[in-house]
């Protein structure tokens, strides 16, 4: 590498590029939230990252943890077990993964779920017109 780092960016991949890119904004702006930016290039290609990037611009997201977005599918199912296939309420969550001892809490995921599908006028089990 020479004493000139610029000299040298041309033998760097796109991630490389942007994940620098993302690196000196963080530095430059002293901004704690941009300080994982330069990762996600890694785990994104530089297509669907600029995508993200365009689509998101200027927002703040909160990713949440594989625990939530696991729980939220197990209400779907318990939604499709015991709502649409009318199983047993017992059955039903032995199905979705939920433990007898989360039959409360599951109980009110299942609600919440019903209140949302209806605030938001969503069609379960409508066919989409191909």
């Amino acid at each position: 590498m020479s004493d000139n780092k610029f000299s040298d960016l041309k033998y760097l991949t796109k991630e490389d590029n942007f994940s620098t890119i993302l690196m000196l904004l963080f530095t430059l702006t002293e901004n704690p939230k941009y300080s994982t930016l330069s990762e996600l290039v890694y785990i994104l290609d530089s297509k669907n990252f600029t995508k993200f990037i365009t689509y998101f611009a200027g927002q703040t997201i909160k990713v949440p943890r594989m625990e939530d977005i696991i729980t939220s599918f197990r209400t779907m199912l318990l939604y499709q077990f015991y709502i649409v296939e009318k199983n047993s309420w017992e059955k039903s969550l032995e199905m979705s993964g939920f433990a007898k001892n989360d039959s409360y809490t599951a109980r009110n995921y299942l609600v919440m779920l019903e209140k949302a599908l209806d605030y938001y006028d969503y069609d379960v089990g409508s066919k989409i017109d191909e």
